[in-house]
């Protein structure tokens, strides 16, 4: 990734994604009030591509909610790495419990800047940002291409530049002290492994208290793994960092070498039986019927998402954060 000559492929999976996401959300799988302001309508995905989506996205938000929700009244802050046209925050915002009066964090996202940029004329343009953000519109700046809110902030950085992202993060307001929740979604696995180690080493030794998700692809070594590494590379987006950390059992190895610790990774097989909201599950898989189970356990099983949390001291304060953030409850 470099900013003088943006990866445009990768770029385009962004919007591709939001279409897959929209496609779900047409189909009932789970509400989204801005994903349509962002991203025009895209052929009807399948089953396998929304029940997908659904779990990607109930994880998350179940995630960042029990975050959220240990102490509401402590400050913590959001970091969301690659984040595209992703609409968590506005959607999260809207919730009562998760509104600035009931709970005290800002919300940080980081890409491109091509991808900023327009991210941010789509915030201006769009009739629901209007409705229920009206404090965000017009209020970006053209010459930095950022966009400074009370509660949302977004800013342009290459993640491959570490000094440059370090830098924009005490510009922009990140306050190391905080507790904080950082998240990529099929972020890390684009770009090389020595840039996004420097990333991850970055965040475990920067900050008091950090909570790291991930999702991303995994096992290019399968037949599957094979053809699907082989497809990215024809979309022009390579996986580049796939192959030096391609197993759960290397990634795990790769956080603990970085001093994380509560380490879980499943793969997405795992984490829709066993960790997603099993009362949601149940109701959305009466939404289409699947009857092409090997396929839907194969795709699964090539995509992971990761927890691991960093402190620089224990307490009880961690504690509850170590405790009450896991991917399994049970």
């Amino acid at each position: 990734m470099n900013n003088d000559q943006p990866d445009l492929p990768v770029q385009d999976t962004n919007a591709q994604a939001l279409q897959a996401k929209l496609s779900a959300v047409q189909k009932g799988y789970f509400q989204d009030h801005f994903a349509g302001d962002f991203v025009l309508p895209g052929p009807k995905r399948d089953i396998i591509m929304h029940r997908g989506y659904w779990a990607r996205q109930n994880i998350f938000k179940v995630l960042v909610e029990r975050y959220l929700s240990i102490d509401p009244e402590t400050e913590k802050q959001i970091i969301s790495l690659g984040c595209g046209y992703d609409t968590l925050f506005f959607n999260l915002n809207l919730e009562e419990k998760y509104n600035a009066k009931h709970n005290k964090y800002v919300f940080y996202e980081v890409d491109l800047e091509e991808v900023v940029k327009k991210k941010i004329a789509k915030i201006n343009n769009s009739p629901n940002m209007k409705k229920y953000y009206p404090e965000l519109i017009d209020k970006n700046d053209k010459q930095t291409n950022t966009l400074m809110g009370d509660r949302y902030r977004i800013f342009p950085c290459d993640l491959t530049h570490l000094d440059d992202f370090k830098a924009k993060l005490e510009k922009y307001g990140v306050d190391f002290s905080k507790p904080t929740f950082v998240f990529a979604e099929c972020v890390l696995t684009y770009i090389e492994s020595q840039y996004t180690n420097n990333i991850l080493q970055f965040l475990q030794q920067s900050f008091d208290q950090v909570m790291l998700m991930d999702y991303e692809m995994c096992n290019p070594q399968t037949p599957f793994g094979k053809q699907m590494v082989k497809n990215f590379q024809l979309k022009g987006c390579p996986l580049k960092g796939i192959h030096d950390y391609p197993t759960i059992e290397s990634q795990i190895e790769r956080l603990k070498k970085m001093n994380y610790n509560e380490i879980e990774i499943y793969d997405m097989l795992t984490i829709y039986n066993q960790c997603c909201d099993q009362n949601e599950r149940h109701l959305i898989e009466k939404l289409e019927l699947l009857d092409e189970f090997e396929e839907w356990n194969i795709f699964q099983q090539h995509y992971f998402i990761s927890l691991a949390f960093a402190h620089k001291f224990e307490n009880e304060v961690t504690k509850k954060y170590k405790e009450n953030c896991k991917l399994k409850m049970n």
